[in-house]
């Protein structure tokens, strides 16, 4: 199986339910989910696949929490089983009018499962485990490998890509390595690199990081300039918004190293 016929399967998955037993999603849930095999060394794991189902995962979670939270009205029940029960002429276009709403009801309740999903799967907390995972990923290629700021600027200009950015002035101190263009749901995220004067250990190519995103194609991202900090695995992340644009800082390490470029 290939991970692209293992997605078109989990796409049906409902994480919580009979279906994690159901043997029609085993191979593919064995594929995407490192629980569930965890004899497995991490070189034999799709990280695009597990990254991919761990954030239809959280957008289920998310769009059936939703759901869960809206309540009918009180009379609604008796209402559909009088109109059920009532054979009586005068009472027909009524119960057709009754009908009609519930069918409007269920294609309103598969329209907005379909933009909750959307939604879900935009959200900046989603966001942020993407750009972290894309930048610890080792061996990675970035677009650009250069240390002038002016040729990154100019293909990324080119790319269409963030190129308007507000650089940081604590940036300054450290030295630009290149640049990757990220797709993000169709929308592209600037990625930035920078090399902080450190060891890099294997497979590193960078040990400092600026995202830029337009704020409209994120969800529930920062809205301030305040800088919120957070760690992500190995990673210390800070993000803010300004001017329309989403940004987040990251570095290799804890709160202490990020601290010398805020």
């Amino acid at each position: 199986m290939t991970p692209e016929e293992a997605k078109k399967i989990l796409a049906l998955y409902r994480p919580g339910s009979a279906d994690q037993d159901d043997p029609a999603f085993a191979e593919a849930l064995d594929m995407a989910d490192p629980g569930r095999q965890p004899s497995r060394r991490a070189s034999q794991l799709d990280p695009e696949l597990s990254r991919w189902f761990r954030e239809h995962c959280a957008a289920f979670l998310s769009v059936r929490g939703k759901f869960l939270d809206i309540q009918p009205p009180p009379a609604l029940k008796d209402q559909i089983l009088a109109e059920y029960k009532s054979h009586v002429t005068p009472m027909r276009p009524r119960r057709r009018l009754v009908l009609a709403c519930v069918a409007c009801v269920l294609v309103m309740a598969a329209f907005l499962t379909v933009f909750f999903i959307r939604r879900a799967q935009r959200d900046f907390s989603i966001y942020r485990q993407r750009v972290v995972a894309q930048a610890l990923r080792p061996f990675y290629s970035m677009d650009v490998e250069t240390n002038n700021l002016t040729a990154i600027n100019t293909y990324l200009a080119g790319r269409h890509a963030p190129a308007n950015y507000l650089l940081p002035p604590s940036l300054k101190s450290a030295t630009p390595a290149g640049c990757a263009v990220i797709d993000w749901h169709g929308k592209l995220v600037t990625m930035l690199c920078f090399r902080t004067g450190k060891t890099l250990g294997p497979g590193e190519v960078a040990d400092l990081w600026l995202f830029v995103a337009n704020q409209d194609d994120v969800v529930n991202g920062p809205t301030s300039v305040s800088r919120a900090v957070t760690q992500m695995d190995r990673m210390a992340t800070a993000a803010w918004s300004q001017r329309g644009q989403v940004y987040m800082l990251g570095i290799i390490g804890d709160e202490g190293a990020l601290q010398k470029y805020l």
